[in-house]
């Protein structure tokens, strides 16, 4: 058996690896929007909402007491 053409195993295996490389090469494509921001950059109301301003009273960092006795 030279050529593959009649193994549903081989026929299986091409179609996920056709989808898997569909997969990746559909990130590596622009998209059609004329957005600047990615998929994972927030846009809309959740770009310009305001955030919070931490105090400067506040500490920055967060110390644990140790359990230990001794």
């Amino acid at each position: 058996m030279l050529f593959p053409w009649s193994d549903w195993q081989f026929w299986l295996v091409t179609v996920i690896a056709f989808g898997c490389a569909w997969v990746v090469v559909r990130q590596l494509l622009p998209r059609g929007q004329s957005s600047t921001s990615c998929g994972a950059c927030a846009s809309g109301t959740a770009a310009c909402a305001k955030h919070a301003v931490k105090a400067k009273s506040e500490p920055q960092l967060v110390v644990l007491s140790s359990r230990r006795r001794g």
